[in-house]
């Protein structure tokens, strides 16, 4: 529709402006504006934006009465969902308005960084991999994959569901990371108790990267101590942080244990596992969220290695192997001290039954 300003011989009023990204009302009613003055307009848009400089650009296109030239105005933010127009009639008579924005805001957003995307692909000449930030608060960047320069079959920002939301973006055959999951033992303010999810023990942390990694994924790792410059802990930016250092031990143990295989082989298998206990689901530790305490996933390059990591287990998961088993050997591997354990391997009928020592994790590999 287009809206229109009624401006009398003397003064000037704005009778409609009720589209803002397709949906917005007149906060209030709308005085008359004597001629040469400035007059200020309120709309109400239906949804507030999380950065509206960045999410909603909208203009008023005035056209002047008996036509003439447009002149076009810009809405700007003032609070929460408020926009204002403010504009100053310099003629007699009925104005015409239109609220002009850029299409769907998020679309737009979208083409904007996929376009600056195409500009840094041609222009490095290192041909790095490349990746987006999620926009979303799902934590995915599978909107992006059918650009020509997404390296990743997603980037993830996701806190949920570690484990399955690596594997729905594993389809794409593009390394699939989460880049944001966890910061160990963030206190943003400084009570004491780690407030930033699957990072307030060494154990959930632990864990959370575990099920991100037996899905096939990758991870960037995170710390209270550096998160935002330091700005997010009490503080100060501390790359040495005594604290930190148990957890750098056991992700360095990770590191030296995959490198030690033709990692990039391996692929989600959880299909192979069969256990008497369910698996878990999230849970909330000092309210925030935590991986489930009982888990078993596969990690495999089938008929030549196997990894089986569990975890909150106090009965057998058994792995089917198939007929291809001759020469396995199969050892576990303690997550919290690298230690490895001959295990006695008698395959029964094409498969592979392992009872974890406690509940806490465990990694077997056969080999």
């Amino acid at each position: 529709m287009k809206p229109h300003i009624g401006i009398d011989r003397v003064t000037g009023f704005i009778a409609h402006l009720v589209c803002i990204a397709g949906c917005a009302s007149l906060a209030a009613p709308i005085p008359e504006a004597p001629l040469f003055t400035v007059h200020e307009v309120q709309l109400r848009a239906a949804k507030s934006y999380g950065n509206p400089y960045r999410e909603l650009e909208a203009n008023v296109v005035l056209t002047p009465p008996e036509g003439g030239a447009e002149r076009t105005a810009p809405l700007f933010w003032d609070s929460d969902a408020t926009w204002k127009l403010r504009f100053s009639p310099d003629r007699i008579g009925e104005w015409h308005a239109e609220i002009a924005t850029r299409g769907s805001t998020e679309e737009a957003v979208r083409k904007e960084f996929i376009e600056l995307g195409t500009v840094i692909q041609n222009h490095d000449p290192h041909r790095r991999m490349m990746a987006i930030h999620p926009m979303h608060s799902n934590g995915s960047t599978r909107e992006f994959n059918e650009t020509s320069w997404m390296s990743f079959g997603d980037y993830q920002q996701n806190y949920d569901d570690l484990h399955g939301r690596i594997r729905q973006s594993l389809r794409f055959n593009q390394p699939v990371v989460n880049s944001e999951y966890g910061y160990y033992l963030r206190d943003q303010d400084g009570d004491g108790n780690p407030d930033k999810e699957n990072s307030t023990t060494l154990d959930i942390m632990r864990h959370a990267t575990w099920d991100i990694v037996m899905a096939g994924g990758y991870v960037v790792t995170g710390f209270g101590t550096t998160y935002y410059g330091g700005n997010r802990d009490p503080g100060p930016f501390d790359l040495k942080a005594e604290k930190n250092k148990p957890w750098e031990a056991q992700i360095g143990h990770m590191r030296k244990l995959f490198t030690g295989f033709d990692w990039w082989r391996f692929e989600s298998h959880d299909e192979l596992l069969r256990c008497g206990t369910p698996r878990g689901r999230d849970r909330r530790h000092l309210e925030r969220v935590a991986p489930p305490e009982t888990a078993y996933w596969c990690l495999a390059e089938p008929g030549r290695v196997y990894l089986l990591y569990v975890r909150g287990l106090k009965e057998p998961v058994d792995l089917a192997l198939g007929p291809s088993i001759a020469g396995l050997k199969a050892r576990q591997w303690n997550p919290r001290t690298a230690e490895f354990t001959p295990i006695q391997f008698r395959p029964d009928a094409g498969r592979f039954s392992y009872r974890p020592p406690d509940g806490q994790d465990w990694l077997v590999v056969l080999d």
